[in-house]
């Protein structure tokens, strides 16, 4: 990218200590020095961002980049509003696809509002109407050759009671005026969300006008993405720790007698249990750590309740028996943190960081030239550190957390060696789908990604050098692909259909055929308008109770997967991404075009790639896991595993979509929040979904598929949700064959998976594959074999709606240049 010399700010960045520096001095907090970064593009430059500028400076690019007014559709509203949630407090867009969102919605049947598994890394948890359950699922990690699950079951759970128990009862009777009695979202941001538990007496009714009253006694749980511990702040309640499971040990004391009343007095308490495996029983060992602000005395109280976990009760509300509590002696205001020692080494490094936990966490996007930068900033509160570390270990100032595979592959190794966060060379440990976790110290963390300048691709500046009889088949086959009028109501296979034609006018363009061109060019602005009309059979609607564009068939229907679940916020990437691919197309021959319908445009960008954080209307990057590296396609339901998403492919192209539309509109803001988001979801493509040979994120039994299907947050499966055979792994994670698609599939790689697919598919003795799978297939052969290709692709004659005789044809024979 270019920039202006004439345009050029910095500002300052809180820079992280040393490593030497943190061992030294145990409680002062970091210098604040300046260093020179980027400036950003972004999603929000304030003079508050901790992603400061180390580079030469760049153009200060405007922050409001995109319209943000009341989308131009009609309005409607959505027939499940969010719960747990004030909208007086919170009246924007809520982000229905974020890692936290099971706070926000019911099961199938209506049932454990709020009660979905929420994966933050490395624990699961789930919000119960009386405590938090915790989960650390390596525990019970089961490992097949189609699937990886970690089961969920409570490990830990954490509650309250409004008042002191009297010492030796343990009637369930007296806890029942106890115990909490509300629960409500109080804050969140792209990494961390903030659940209050209230203990008042009488239960707090969320309506349009009771004037919000926080309760007295409450417990405040903080859910941060890739935090080491659990965090929660109590207030006025006596706090109770629950385990299902057999506490063994207890700061080192052996607990012969769990009957025998029993008290500890401290800031640290160890505690040794044995949990439940995934198939073993009550028999795997763990080791929690629980960090006071202030010393407690806790009773070990057994209910004597040793039992399998039942999950459901009668009637359908989740439970899970607890068979020992640990009991405050009395209320309790202060800050508990709750860790697993995963691995002994840990201890020490645990103790260390216990005091500095994070309240909430901002995104920032830059980008310097040729490269992307995403800041993770968190702001962190404090208290006085542990007193009873080991000898020679000091308490730090800075924050500790948890890296996944792809973060450490792309931390930027300026900001490493300028000490603005630190990874620590230490084994944790921990675990979670996506492998084993890495120890960051530091308030802050900057990624760095390399933005792809490929554009509109390989239509470009290439014609002149094909074979003439690939030209001559490419042209004819374009003449009569160029009849084709897509059939399709639903925004999905529409989507599929209209960008189908759309490639066509980039081919036409290379062979010189500008008739042709053209021609379609005058049907694709017919058929994209009726949508951006809203004058077709199912039109967008605004939904304005949960702020997005959906169909309006997907909103009304009776069924939640009515037009592959758009109503639900389900695939709103897959199924807009064609349209922005379109739509940026048209606009790169006919600009003219954009001044008819920029409102309607601009929407649909804000609802799948919203790069501004303060728009009322539309969440910030609503399918975009910034944490996990690339989106999640499920919307508002729980599904075992959590979020989940297969077809990586259709995710990266519809950031292609926002990238090309960025560029056809010369907005450099628009042009690299697509970038960034493409190398990001194309990065994790190669590291989560693909396995090659030389990856070690999987157990090689699942990895010797070469390709996952669906990824969610506790669970990988060699599976779709539309088909079971191995066609439909591999080729959905392929769909459609892009300029995009040549940053993720690799020579190196398809030359593996494509054998996979040979053994299992294409070669299947009992059954062919059908002809429109088998036209994707061909496209991926063309990548190690282009002659062969060409060959192959003569044989079919039905092709995807989202693919063409033409566009396989072309595809095939650039792999030659």
């Amino acid at each position: 990218m270019s920039t202006s010399p004439n345009n050029r700010e910095t500002t300052p960045l809180l820079r992280a200590r040393g490593w030497q520096a943190r061992m030294s001095k145990s409680f002062i907090l970091p210098l604040v020095v300046a260093l020179v970064i980027v400036v950003s593009i972004y999603v929000s430059l304030r003079p508050s961002s901790k992603i400061a500028q180390s580079l030469p400076p760049i153009t200060q690019l405007p922050t409001n980049s995109l319209d943000r007014s009341l989308p131009p559709f009609s309005l409607a509203k959505h027939k499940i509003p969010p719960k747990l949630i004030d909208r007086r407090r919170f009246p924007q867009a809520i982000p229905t696809n974020s890692f936290w969102s099971n706070l926000l919605v019911g099961d199938s049947h209506g049932l454990n509002v709020g009660s979905g598994e929420i994966t933050l890394s490395p624990f699961t948890v789930r919000n119960l109407p009386q405590r938090l359950e915790i989960s650390y699922g390596d525990t019970r990690r089961v490992v097949t050759n189609v699937s990886i699950f970690e089961v969920f079951h409570m490990d830990v759970g954490i509650t309250g009671f409004r008042n002191v128990m009297e010492p030796g009862n343990k009637s369930i009777a007296s806890e029942s005026t106890r115990h909490a009695t509300s629960r409500e979202i109080v804050a969140f941001d792209a990494l961390s969300v903030t659940v209050r538990y209230g203990f008042d007496v009488m239960e707090s009714v969320i309506t349009d006008t009771a004037p919000f009253i926080p309760p007295f006694q409450c417990m405040n749980v903080s859910l941060s993405r890739g935090a080491p511990y659990l965090t929660v702040r109590y207030h006025e309640v006596v706090p109770v720790l629950e385990f299902n499971g057999t506490i063994v040990r207890l700061n080192g004391q052996e607990i012969k007698d769990p009957l025998k009343p029993t008290q500890w007095t401290g800031r640290k308490f160890v505690i040794q249990a044995l949990v439940y495996g995934a198939t073993n029983g009550l028999a795997v060992p763990q080791k929690w750590i629980l960090y006071f602000e202030n010393a407690r005395t806790l009773s070990l109280v057994s209910l004597n309740k040793i039992s399998e976990s039942t999950p459901y009760n009668q009637d359908g509300s989740l439970t899970t028996p607890t068979q020992a509590r640990l009991i405050d002696s009395s209320l309790y205001s202060g800050v508990l943190r709750v860790t697993v020692v995963a691995d002994d080494v840990m201890e020490p490094v645990l103790d260390q960081y216990a005091h500095i936990y994070p309240k909430s966490a901002k995104i920032d996007i830059s980008a310097q030239e040729e490269k992307g930068f995403v800041g993770f900033s968190w702001d962190t509160d404090s208290f006085q550190p542990i007193s009873i570390m080991k000898k020679g270990v000091n308490a730090s100032s800075d924050l500790l957390m948890m890296a996944n595979p792809h973060q450490v592959m792309t931390f930027s190794e300026m900001h490493i060696t300028s000490n603005v966060f630190e990874v620590l060379d230490i084994k944790t440990g921990y675990r979670t789908l996506k492998s084993n976790m890495t120890a960051v110290v530091g308030r802050t963390w900057v990624l760095e990604e390399n933005m792809t300048d490929i554009g509109f691709g390989m239509h470009q500046d290439i014609h002149l050098d094909f074979i003439p009889l690939h030209k001559d088949a490419i042209r004819e086959s374009l003449y009569n692909d160029s009849k084709y009028v897509p059939k399709a109501e639903d925004p999905y296979f529409f989507g599929k259909e209209v960008n189908r034609q759309a490639k066509l006018v980039l081919i036409a363009n290379a062979l010189n055929e500008s008739s042709v061109r053209d021609a379609i060019l005058d049907q694709l602005q017919v058929w994209m308008t009726t949508w951006l009309t809203g004058s077709n059979s199912d039109p967008f609607v605004y939904d304005s109770v949960w702020g997005g564009i959906c169909s309006q068939n997907g909103l009304d229907g009776i069924f939640w997967m009515t037009d592959f679940g758009n109503g639900w916020y389900n695939d709103h990437h897959f199924h807009y991404g064609y349209f922005l691919n379109t739509l940026a197309i048209i606009l790169k021959f006919r600009p003219s075009y954009f001044k008819l319908h920029e409102a309607a445009i601009f929407s649909l960008v804000r609802d799948i790639a919203n790069p501004e954080q303060e728009d009322p209307y539309f969440p910030f990057a609503r399918h975009f896991s910034w944490f996990d590296g690339h989106s999640f396609a499920s919307g508002m339901y729980t599904l075992d595993g959590g979020k989940s998403q297969e077809s990586v492919s259709e995710a990266i192209n519809a950031y292609y979509g926002v990238y090309l539309l960025g560029l056809a509109l010369n907005m450099t803001s628009l042009t690299v929040m697509g970038q960034v988001l493409l190398s990001m979801e194309a990065r994790a493509a190669e590291v989560y979904w693909q396995m090659p040979s030389w990856s070690t994120i999987y157990e090689p039994v699942y990895a010797a598929n070469k390709m996952s299907g669906q990824i969610a947050c506790t669970k990988v499966q060699y599976s779709t949700w539309f088909g079971p055979k191995p066609e439909h792994m591999h080729l959905i994670n392929m769909i459609p064959f892009t300029p995009a698609s040549t940053l993720f599939l690799k020579r190196r790689y398809i030359a593996e998976e494509y054998q996979v697919l040979l053994d299992q598919a294409l070669r299947r003795p009992n059954y062919s594959v059908e002809e429109l799978w088998k036209g994707y297939a061909t496209l991926a052969l063309a990548l190690l074999d282009p002659s062969a290709a060409w060959d192959q692709l003569q044989q079919i004659q039905t092709f995807d709606d989202g693919n063409s005789r033409t566009n396989s044809l072309y595809w095939i024979a650039v792999q030659n240049h």
